[in-house]
């Protein structure tokens, strides 16, 4: 995840549930993913988050200096 952007994230992100989905997974690792995919949503959620707040703080600053 260290140097990837965040469309890049939530495309390996996806892939991830992709491959929990196709259930040819052993019950152990399907749980590992499982809880490996919850933590990784969870970041995803904190980034995205975190970019529109940048975004938003960024609009503010154009139109200040406008």
């Amino acid at each position: 995840m260290n140097g990837m952007r965040f469309d890049q994230f939530s495309d390996y992100l996806h892939e991830r549930c992709v491959l929990l989905e196709r259930n040819n997974l052993s019950a152990e690792q399907r749980l590992a993913l499982s809880q490996a995919i919850m933590r990784e949503e969870d970041a995803w959620l904190d980034w995205k988050a975190t970019q529109e707040i940048l975004d938003s703080w960024l609009g503010i600053s154009k139109e200040i200096n406008d």
